[in-house]
């Protein structure tokens, strides 16, 4: 039996699904006729258009970062996420009707400024609910349904070019399948309860208590659901209210060193350019033909979806530096081998190096996945205390924003003016940047709970990798 914490887990991170669902429709839709007839896109334009139309709905997380922090903090999770996703039902009724470019921009922005505050006040959510020993299995969740909402994506993509789907009931139909997921939090969320950690914050301690009663399913006078209530309410006895200069005090600078890189190198780990543009790139390494395109980017979403689990399972088994640093050095090899292909080996008809340059893409989202993809959602919900966790979230949403928007835009302009591979070698190469960075920046959170994350942070020392977790 699957225990509530789970379930309301996999409820609350179905705006997970609504994100990557929408991240990765768009890879498809940019090459229907009668979409590109619509928004004006030509062979002269596509490049830089296609750009703009999928980084526009991250260009819409840009007001996001003025009221997350004041809604996660004022109105409480649960109420955050529930306004942020009628926020993103109202964006994606735009782009299901959309008549023009600039109804397809107005429909992304605001989709994408609901699916931005969504997705840190889940991650908030998760880490606040979450048992210490399955704190980054249950913070994960979010990763699989992110997936989970890539791969249905690419496979109804797959789908209407297979079956031929006809007219604009080509692209307005997948747009329509986005609002399901989203429906489905709106009703899951009068099930779930409020974080008993924010409740605590605002001094509501016998609604916390009841709601900590809902979550662990335990009886109201059970000891150690009492000694959970009287660990996180001494924790907090200790914070005083923040201000936003407390954001940058010292105390909190050490964590902003790890949470800040970590969304930012992400961006720029090469995933972007796979969720967004996999079938131009199986194009450009031999596959021929728009629906065989779609059919093997179909597959790198299942592989997203299937290889989050391992990376759940030993998040807390392993620990988090054994992934980062295993993933990120599969991915830098399975890009540096796409490089060296593409420059010197690439022909006309797909070899044997063809065929394992194409694995590679999967062999890269498998590792990204397992590492990456649970990790940039774990560690920094983690890391920062009760009194500042909001705030610092926001910090890190504006550079994760800025970045992914960046990276989107760039993209496609990268693929076409780094040819023979170039831009496999930068991203190769980035990636071994960043290996060296985790092997000398990454503490190890797994097992210590969210009140004693204060202990890790003073005793661990910079460039030492040897210590990375709390002395005794």
């Amino acid at each position: 039996m699957i225990s509530k914490v789970y379930l309301i887990a996999i409820c609350t991170s179905l705006g997970g699904f609504t994100w990557g669902y929408d991240s990765g429709i768009i890879a498809g839709i940019l090459n229907v006729d009668s979409f590109k007839e619509m928004v004006g896109i030509n062979p002269h334009n596509q490049a830089d258009l296609s750009g703009n139309i999928a980084s526009s709905l991250l260009i819409g997380s840009i007001p996001a970062v003025f009221v997350l922090s004041y809604m996660n903090d004022n109105l409480g999770r649960k109420k955050t996420i529930s306004i942020s996703a009628s926020v993103f039902l109202i964006g994606s009724i735009f782009q299901i009707f959309a008549w023009n470019l600039a109804s397809v921009y107005i429909g992304r922005f605001v989709a994408g400024t609901g699916l931005a505050i969504m997705m840190v006040a889940i991650a908030m959510y998760n880490s606040e609910i979450a048992p210490t020993n399955i704190r980054g299995r249950l913070i994960g969740i979010q990763q699989i349904m992110v997936a989970g909402g890539i791969a249905l994506s690419y496979w109804i993509n797959y789908f209407v070019a297979a079956l031929q789907v006809q007219g604009e009931l080509a692209f307005r139909l997948p747009l329509a399948i986005q609002v399901i997921p989203c429906l489905a939090l709106l009703l899951g969320l009068s099930f779930v309860p409020e974080s008993p950690r924010w409740l605590m914050s605002k001094a509501r301690n016998p609604e916390a208590l009841e709601a900590l009663k809902t979550i662990r399913d335990l009886d109201g006078n059970h000891p150690d659901l009492l000694t959970e209530a009287a660990e996180i309410s001494k924790a907090l006895d200790h914070h005083d209210k923040s201000q936003w200069i407390d954001v940058i005090t010292k105390k909190n600078l050490h964590r902003l060193a790890v949470g800040i890189p970590l969304v930012v190198f992400q961006q720029f780990s090469g995933q972007n350019l796979i969720n967004y543009f996999a079938p131009t790139m199986f194009e450009n390494l031999g596959i021929q033909g728009r629906t065989a395109d779609l059919f093997a980017a179909g597959f790198v979403g299942l592989v997203k979806m299937v290889m989050t689990l391992p990376g759940l399972w030993v998040i807390d088994t392993k620990g988090r530096r054994p992934l980062m640093l295993t993933g990120t050095a599969i991915m830098a090899l399975a890009f540096l081998y796409i490089g060296i292909y593409s420059a010197y080996f690439q022909s006309t008809v797909l070899t044997i190096g063809g065929y394992f340059a194409i694995l590679c893409i999967y062999i890269f989202m498998a590792a990204y996945t397992c590492s990456w993809g649970v990790m940039h959602y774990v560690i920094p919900s983690e890391i920062y205390p009760q009194e500042l966790r909001a705030k610092s979230e926001t910090v890190n949403s504006i550079f994760e924003m800025i970045f992914n928007i960046l990276s989107v835009k760039i993209a496609p302009l990268l693929i076409r003016d780094m040819p023979n591979g170039g831009v496999y070698f930068l991203y190769g190469g980035l990636l071994s940047f960043f290996f060296c960075w985790i092997f000398l920046q990454l503490p190890e959170t797994k097992g210590v709970p969210l009140e004693e994350i204060d202990i890790l942070f003073s005793s661990w020392k910079r460039w030492k990798p040897a210590q990375r977790e709390p002395e005794p």
